[in-house]
């Protein structure tokens, strides 16, 4: 796969819950082939250095990695999913099923609170 070196304008800029960021960026207009190096990078992850065309004094280096797995809450979400399933789709709706038993959940753990 090529590295990809071109200018960015970033658009918009969201901090998410946990901190991390989303941005949205625009490149110049790109060739096919540019475009087709691009899309081989969809859900990959980069390594990127972001510098303004007139230079950096210094360079901030971010160590944390990115969780490349489902959070916790997902998984908890499929597996009770796979359940609901598995049992014959009790009720008509999955989302309502769901809210039930994470109320269920959310009960048991209450009754551990003092």
């Amino acid at each position: 796969m090529k590295a990809i070196k071109t200018e960015l304008s970033f658009g918009r800029v969201t901090i998410n819950k946990d901190d991390s960021i989303r941005f949205s960026a625009s490149t110049p207009e790109l060739t096919d082939e540019e475009l087709g190096h691009f899309r081989k990078l969809s859900k990959v992850i980069v390594n990127a250095v972001l510098e303004a065309q007139d230079g950096s004094e210094q360079l901030l280096e971010i160590k944390e990695k990115i969780e490349t797995g489902k959070s916790s809450s997902s998984r908890l979400r499929s597996v009770l999913f796979l359940v609901w399933e598995q049992k014959g789709r009790p009720s008509d709706d999955f989302e309502i099923w769901y809210r039930q038993q994470m109320e269920r959940v959310i009960d048991k753990y209450k009754e551990l609170l003092d």
